[in-house]
């Protein structure tokens, strides 16, 4: 016969004894949990996680782009502006500004020029194929806005000149270059549009052909 529910030591509810080996009792003060220090990360409540562990170190930030720069393009915002101020410039240059006819050679060699000030002003920073891109499209479209205004800043102020020239013309060769002006307003969205799409263009090709040692994959 079982005597294992006699005297609290046994395997039956019988005299209060648990349900465990002979003396091993009840079940422990508290019930059957986690052993302690086991949480999740940053140490309260006490759950499931190795002991000691905690919240992550302070300072991780994880990851992401060199701090630095301010403006809506961060750390290149500087430098952009340097990229587009030169196409623009070049670009309205009378007669010089002939070359764009050529793959916009003048915005590329801005876009160019700041990729370049910027690389060389930060020798710990790497650029990846796309930062190239967006840089080269906003300096772009800098200059063609920039190339834009001072096309038709000039044509202000030789309108007089001008003028006298569509008088000595026939009628329909005068007509035809005083609507030719005309369309330098509504040209200007389609040269800010033209020079970014040249200029993103630019700063892809011009990490890819000068500064393959600074491309961040």
């Amino acid at each position: 016969m079982n005597q294992g529910g006699q005297g609290g030591g046994g395997y039956g509810p019988p005299g209060g004894g648990g349900w465990g080996p002979p003396g091993a009792g009840g079940p422990p003060q508290g019930g059957y949990g986690a052993p302690p220090g086991y949480g999740p990360p940053g140490g309260a409540p006490p759950g499931y996680g190795p002991p000691g562990y905690g919240a992550p170190p302070p300072g991780q930030g994880g990851f992401g782009p060199p701090a630095g720069g301010r403006g809506p393009f961060g750390r290149f915002t500087k430098h952009i502006i340097i990229g587009g101020l030169i196409g623009g410039l070049l670009s309205s240059i009378p007669l010089f500004n002939l070359i764009n006819c050529c793959f916009c050679l003048l915005n590329i060699a801005g876009v160019a020029i700041g990729i370049a000030t910027y690389l060389s002003a930060h020798p710990e920073d790497a650029m990846s194929s796309s930062e190239g891109a967006m840089f080269g499209a906003a300096a772009g479209a800098g200059a063609g806005l920039m190339s834009a205004i001072a096309g038709l800043i000039v044509n202000a102020l030789l309108a007089e000149g001008l003028h006298s020239l569509f008088r000595s013309l026939s009628p329909q060769l005068a007509q035809q270059m005083a609507t030719q002006s005309t369309y330098g307003v509504f040209m200007l969205p389609v040269s800010v549009v033209l020079y970014g799409a040249f200029g993103a263009l630019g700063g892809f090709l011009t990490l890819q052909l000068f500064f393959k040692n600074r491309l961040r994959p």
